[in-house]
């Protein structure tokens, strides 16, 4: 910021502290916002019969299911879901 003029350090500086309180915030709610946040992994979809690629982009769409708050991150939620899944895709 210190390249900037000075007025727009101060827009920098007030942008960068908004994202420093989003950010705490978040960590407080214990927010989902990568797939080591989810309350299941590759071990669990592999006991499903997932395999390989498929898993990684399972637990991709997971994620964002999760980022979108239209699945809950719960391993019941997220199990049934690829559960659900692994049926369609037979």
């Amino acid at each position: 910021t210190l390249a900037q003029a000075q007025y727009l350090r101060e827009e920098e500086r007030a942008e960068l502290d908004e994202l420093g309180r989003i950010a705490e915030e978040l960590r407080g709610q214990d927010a989902c916002l990568k797939i080591s946040d989810l309350a299941v992994g590759g071990k669990e979809l592999m006991a499903l019969g997932y395999k390989g690629k498929e898993i990684g982009d399972l637990l991709k769409l997971i994620l964002s299911e999760v980022i979108e708050e239209r699945l809950d991150n719960t391993p019941e939620a997220l199990t049934d879901f690829a559960e659900a899944r692994c049926v369609d895709e037979t």
